[in-house]
């Protein structure tokens, strides 16, 4: 884990993890993950965790999808909330519905790399979890992470754009406190809740038409 943040110190995110070095939730959340990745098989795999800031510098952040925690089935998880390394995701296949519902394509590319690397930071809030235990690392410190992190992104950007996707999600929503920056929720892409809302919101086109609207480039979805 330690040579895991020392990737980082090399990049833009640099600021906000050397602030959070020094608290003694962070300093807790850091001994437990190295204790249940000893004693656990736990996702994704430990050099994979903070692959979303890894992906996504903070200079090209304008997008931030919101996600709960990793996917706990073997192969999927690679630390960008809702990607899959390999395989397909039921979730995933509804939200690709509504790349089609926005602009006529199907994405059939499982992997969000691609997003990430064009500005679209993918965060899970809770950053790890025990093999076939969803949420089996809920309370022991991510939260407080990912709050102080949308707190800390208020302060250093201008303007994002944020797809709160679920209940779990939207509850975050009290920490984005920046009010230039737009925010759209919607239900959960998982199969129980698709149709609630998300179905033919047409996100992904009201992401872009926002970022137009700023005259920032649009995301390829």
């Amino acid at each position: 884990m330690n040579n895991l943040l020392k990737k980082l110190e090399n990049s833009d995110w640099k600021e906000f993890f050397l602030l959070e070095e020094k608290k003694p939730y962070f300093k807790t959340l850091i001994k437990n993950i190295n204790i249940f990745y000893e004693k656990d098989t736990c996702y994704p795999e430990k050099k994979d965790i903070f692959n979303c800031f890894l992906f996504t510098p903070l200079s090209k952040v304008k997008v931030v999808i919101l996600g709960q925690d990793p996917y706990f089935i073997e192969g999927m998880a690679h630390g960008l909330a809702f990607s899959v390394a390999s395989g397909k995701s039921k979730s995933l296949t509804n939200l690709f519905k509504e790349i089609y519902n926005s602009f006529g394509f199907t994405r059939n590319n499982y992997n969000l790399t691609d997003w990430a690397e064009n500005g679209v930071l993918l965060l899970n809030t809770i950053l790890t979890v025990k093999k076939n235990i969803p949420l089996s690392h809920k309370n022991i410190g991510w939260e407080n992470f990912s709050e102080n992190l949308l707190l800390w992104l208020s302060k250093k950007k201008d303007f994002l754009v944020f797809l709160l996707l679920g209940n779990y999600a939207k509850s975050y929503q009290k920490f984005i406190t920046n009010k230039n920056f737009k925010v759209l929720m919607f239900s959960h892409p998982s199969p129980f809740s698709y149709e609630i809302s998300l179905k033919g919101s047409r996100c992904f086109w009201k992401i872009n038409n926002l970022l137009n609207e700023r005259g920032l480039k649009e995301i390829a979805w």
